[in-house]
């Protein structure tokens, strides 16, 4: 009796770990890498992508292409490069654009924004004009063109400082004028607001908003993600720091979310209270906005303590009503389900809202997560957890959504010692 019992116990412990391995391998299975960059590719992406109307997807590579002497780095200035859907299914990867740190600009950083001719337009955090407060350049913003050769670069302007200086991101509005921030430069050195405003085949640039004051406190400073244009012209964005005087942040303050409208009003919508409060601290990615108005975003610190004046960063919604802005935490990350939103949110149709962790999750604590939630708050998900393997490490530019709800995104290493990837991933 007691071998049968000792039997049946090694068959059980057999089926078992047999489910184990088909249910990890049918979790793995739902994340495919589309490409691994490295060398001429370029390396460590840390942008978002974006799909055109033919269903192409682009992005960025931080570094890598080509050596240069103006480069950040010996191994290169960054790429912009192409993923197309192949007849027999599949994807196709090609660089279009590899910068050299010069005029065109180096280091591309925030999200690409496509047009209906295809044209891709970016920002480069460097290159461009070199000065005193720009060793390595002050940052550019760029369009590339496709046409039967290839693709050909425009750098549409290239900033001096007084203008801003390294700009991180764009969106652009129904009229083709393209919208953005630098996290250094301006009147105060902490940032601005720019316009990029095509008339008759020149871009002309324009400040919206210079950040600072004497305090440096008034309406966030640092700008470090894009902004998102709602249907009437109002602009929404944050600060990475500023707007609130708190010990537990690095520089006055923990961050802000603001909204400009068309006739240039800066309003401050919330002010982050700090690391050690629930609200969160330090919103770096690029906000989403829902039907209704409603605001969407993570923040990098804040939210739940780990101890020791750390924490995970939050999920955040803001409402507008009666004439003020609310904000509700609809998630505080713990470590295990993700730790440090950095990147892009994107919603459905549904008003699930997507995203990734730099770090945190279930298999390996740096390694990040890809989650959802509903836009009430309700119904938290880790839908995946990078492991350092084939699937590489580190989601920061956020995900992107298709047609079909599938989710795209980079990771900043690949396997191994990978140099970044491209994944998709189909959320069960």
């Amino acid at each position: 009796m007691r071998s049968r019992r000792l039997a049946l116990a090694g068959l059980f412990r057999i089926v078992l770990m047999v489910w184990l391995t088909l249910a990890c391998a049918y979790a793995a299975d739902t994340l495919t890498v589309l490409h691994s960059l490295g060398g001429s590719d370029g390396q460590s992406p840390t942008g978002g992508l974006v799909f055109d109307s033919k269903g192409n997807l682009y992005g960025t590579a931080w570094i890598g292409g080509a050596s240069g002497a103006n480069c950040l780095y010996f191994y290169g200035c960054g790429t912009v490069f192409e993923l197309s859907p192949a007849s027999g299914g599949g994807w196709t990867f090609q660089v279009i654009y590899t910068f050299s740190g010069a005029e065109d600009g180096g280091n591309p950083k925030g999200d690409l924004v496509v047009d209906s001719q295809g044209n891709l337009y970016g920002t480069t955090f460097y290159g461009g004009v070199v000065n005193t407060n720009c060793s390595l350049g002050c940052g550019t913003v760029f369009e590339l063109s496709p046409d039967s050769s290839g693709w050909t670069l425009t750098t549409l302007h290239a900033f001096g400082w007084s203008d801003g200086a390294n700009p991180a991101g764009m969106t652009r509005d129904s009229r083709g004028r393209l919208y953005g921030t630098t996290y250094y430069g301006g009147s105060w050195s902490v940032g601005t607001v720019f316009e990029l405003a095509p008339s008759k085949g020149v871009w002309h640039l324009s400040t919206v908003y210079t950040f600072g004051d004497s305090n440096n406190t008034a309406g966030g400073i640092y700008p470090n993600g894009g902004l998102v244009i709602d249907g009437l012209g109002n602009l929404y964005g944050t600060a990475n720091s500023g707007g609130y005087s708190s010990s537990g942040c690095y520089v006055n303050g923990c961050g802000t979310v603001f909204e400009i409208s068309p006739g240039g009003k800066f309003t401050v919508l919330h002010k982050f209270l700090g690391y050690l409060h629930e609200d969160g601290a330090n919103s770096e990615g690029t906000l989403v906005l829902d039907a209704a108005g409603d605001v969407f975003g993570t923040t990098a610190f804040g939210g739940t303590s780990c101890g020791s004046g750390c924490s995970y960063g939050t999920v955040f919604k803001l409402s507008h009503s009666s004439g003020t802005w609310k904000e509700k935490v609809l998630h505080r990350f713990n470590g295990t389900d993700g730790q440090q939103a950095m990147g892009d949110l994107a919603m459905d149709r549904a008003g699930n809202v997507y995203g990734a962790t730099n770090y945190g999750g279930t298999v390996c604590g740096n390694c990040g997560t890809v989650f959802t939630i509903q836009k009430n708050g309700s119904g938290f998900t880790s839908l995946y957890s990078f492991t350092a393997g084939a699937d590489g490490l580190g989601p920061v530019g956020g995900v992107t959504l298709n047609a079909s709800g599938d989710l795209f995104g980079t990771v900043r290493n690949g396997a191994g010692l990978g140099q970044g990837e491209v994944f998709e991933l189909l959320p069960q």
